[in-house]
């Protein structure tokens, strides 16, 4: 049933859109209550603004973790490194993958926001002063960056497309590349690429949807990656792609 006074609706558009100037709604009818438009609407645990700009998401995922990191660092000297990094990824690095794919496209310095998190984090885990340089540690922690445990978990969901594990309304947003004749001729190079959706030049919202991430990411790995058939073998592989790629 819907519940008429928690009921919430958003405008989207572009921040330089001349659409939104053409709307105007003071409230939408629902029930007995009058909603008003709101800044920002809470779903699924993620937050979205209407310029999609995650802004808000992003904001509030970073104080939800810098709390749990403030509450772990009190019990650090009682932890073994084994059990901070737990902690760490039950409560900190969780929350960053939670619905990650949505800040695909988005500038560097919003996911730094998010870097940041992850780098107090194993600061943590290391007992490491703020000063110390990061990128060691990450690699010896083999954790990945912000920005390539987004596109790990957009390669992973194409990945489950093409195998028929995922939903139907995510198999309909993308379409394999036939194959050339070169191709039909070398086996070895017949892993499925994808088809890049015609998009205008100019850059808008449509460049951060799943239709374009997919065939732009899942284009790019190498053969040996996009042949794999195992989702398990894919995790293993993709991240030690991803890792090489990240540090190297």
């Amino acid at each position: 049933m819907l519940n008429d006074d928690k009921t919430e609706f958003l405008l989207v558009g572009t921040r330089n859109s001349e659409q939104l100037t053409k709307v105007s709604i003071d409230g939408v009818r629902v029930g007995d209550y009058n909603i008003s438009p709101s800044p920002s609407v809470h779903n699924l645990s993620t937050w979205f603004d209407p310029h999609l700009d995650m802004d808000v998401h992003i904001t509030k995922t970073c104080s939800s973790a810098f709390y749990y990191l403030y509450n772990i660092t009190h019990t650090k000297k009682y932890l073994s490194r084994s059990s901070s990094e737990t902690l760490i990824h039950a409560f900190i690095t969780s929350r960053l993958d939670y619905c990650n794919s949505l800040l695909y496209g988005l500038p560097k310095y919003k996911l730094s926001k998010l870097q940041r998190v992850m780098n107090a984090s194993v600061r943590l885990v290391y007992c490491a002063p703020k000063s110390c340089h990061i990128t060691p540690l990450l690699r010896e922690l083999h954790w990945l960056p912000v920005c390539y445990r987004i596109e790990y978990k957009i390669i992973l969901l194409t990945f489950k497309v093409l195998h028929g594990m995922a939903p139907d309304y995510l198999r309909h947003l993308i379409s394999v590349l036939p194959p050339s004749r070169y191709n039909l001729r070398h086996n070895d190079d017949c892993a499925a690429l994808l088809t890049f959706p015609k998009i205008r030049t100019k850059k808008t919202l449509a460049d951060r949807s799943f239709s374009c991430a997919a065939p732009r990411l899942w284009n790019l790995l190498p053969t040996t990656i996009r042949s794999i058939s195992s989702l398990d073998i894919l995790k293993i592989r993709l991240k030690t792609f991803l890792f090489n790629w990240a540090f190297n």
